[in-house]
């Protein structure tokens, strides 16, 4: 909140019950939250597709402590369950640069997803005038888009350094 995100990931491993098989990914976003719903969405299929495990899907919420303590979209992946004898072996059979790229994917994915519309105005009883504050919000709205583009761009180059190494 304080470096005002336009998005937030808080990447967390799952743990229910011991079991020697699969449990699999899901992903938290905000209850109501459009552009969480579809980054949680895609992200779930993508991270649960590349280290083959199920698909626990996008989970609404209002009851998560990070989801609820933002002021963004904020989504929080659970990309496997650790107790989960099945889960953590294909964990650690995956690159953890491929699991961050899917997580890349999936928040760049996101980026314009929430449109800003102007309210429906009733006819006018005089000569139309420019609306400033609706043009800023929608200037503000690019920003942030151009924002997370930016920083997608940002995570991409990070991640290319962690292949060279």
């Amino acid at each position: 909140n304080d470096f005002n995100a336009d998005i937030f990931c808080a990447i967390h491993l799952n743990a229910y019950q011991d079991t020697q098989g699969e449990r699999g990914v899901e992903v938290w976003y905000w209850s109501g939250d459009a552009m969480g719903k579809k980054v949680a969405a895609k992200m779930s299929a993508d991270l649960a597709a590349l280290m083959k495990l199920p698909n626990r899907g996008a989970k609404a919420t209002t009851e998560l402590y990070v989801l609820a303590n933002t002021n963004m979209t904020a989504v929080l992946p659970e990309v496997c369950f650790v107790d989960a004898l099945g889960d953590s072996n294909k964990y650690q059979q995956t690159a953890t640069a491929d699991i961050a790229e899917v997580m890349a994917d999936a928040l760049e994915a996101g980026v314009g997803t929430v449109k800003v519309e102007a309210p429906k105005a009733e006819e006018p009883k005089q000569e139309p005038v420019r609306d400033d504050e609706l043009l800023e919000i929608l200037h503000e709205s690019q920003d942030s888009i151009d924002n997370i583009e930016a920083d997608v761009a940002e995570l991409r180059g990070v991640l290319d350094l962690l292949r060279k190494c």
